[in-house]
């Protein structure tokens, strides 16, 4: 599971994790604040999200708008990064480091993916033919006997 190190204390991804008072408490800690970080995300990112779509609802480019998502990504995650400092290994640097940029530039391009997926999504939704409405109908015309 991880290399022992003196006294049966191992290792784990560089925490120590003995019993009491090791890794294991920083580990639950980082992933409650993070569950609660997502949490605050998703109910302040999704209105922040609703508006920026709003905002560009007359604009065609579908590049336009993964390039706005992406930047309201990245941005919308330096707060989250510079609360979670404490639980990484970022601890000790100056706040805008390069490494917490690089962590903003990569949330960005992961909001950007997301919004080109629901884009190709959409026009594959588009480009299906109508469902029949009657069950019948769509039984009639699934054996060919449809008149």
């Amino acid at each position: 599971m991880g290399a022992r190190i003196g006294h049966g204390r191992r290792v784990l991804g560089g925490a120590e994790a003995s019993s009491p008072g090791g890794g294991f408490d920083y580990l639950g800690w980082f992933l409650a604040l993070s569950t609660v970080a997502v949490f605050i995300l998703c109910c302040l990112g999704s209105p922040l999200a609703w508006l920026t779509a709003r905002a560009l609802r007359t604009v065609t480019s579908t590049w336009l708008h993964i390039v706005a998502f992406g930047a309201l990504g990245a941005v919308a995650s330096v707060p989250v990064v510079w609360v979670m400092l404490p639980w990484t290994s970022l601890e000790g640097e100056p706040v805008l480091s390069l490494r917490m940029l690089g962590v903003a530039v990569l949330c960005g391009i992961c909001v950007a993916a997301a919004r080109a997926v629901a884009f190709l999504s959409r026009a594959r939704r588009e480009r299906r033919p109508p469902r029949p409405v009657d069950l019948e109908d769509a039984l009639l015309d699934a054996m060919g006997t449809a008149s």
